[in-house]
């Protein structure tokens, strides 16, 4: 069984990983325009890696629920 702070941790990973997304929009106002297209994929993988990591530790934590400990959830 995985550590719920290990959880906690990949969730963390997948929010990072949001947020340059949603900067992605600040950040191609600074890009070359011979760089745009390279950028535009490195967006798009993003994206891909995010929907597989989120969807990652979602399953994670639902094979793991029990490692919350009780004394946290008050049930």
């Amino acid at each position: 069984m995985i550590r719920f702070i290990n959880i906690i941790r990949k969730y963390e990973n997948v929010a990072r990983l949001g947020k340059q997304i949603i900067n992605h929009k600040e950040n191609i106002k600074r890009v070359r325009p011979s760089d745009l297209d390279m950028e535009f994929n490195n967006q798009e993988r993003r994206i891909e890696e995010f929907i597989k990591e989120a969807d990652n530790v979602h399953r994670t934590w639902k094979n793991n629920i029990p490692s919350v400990n009780e004394y946290w959830t008050g049930y």
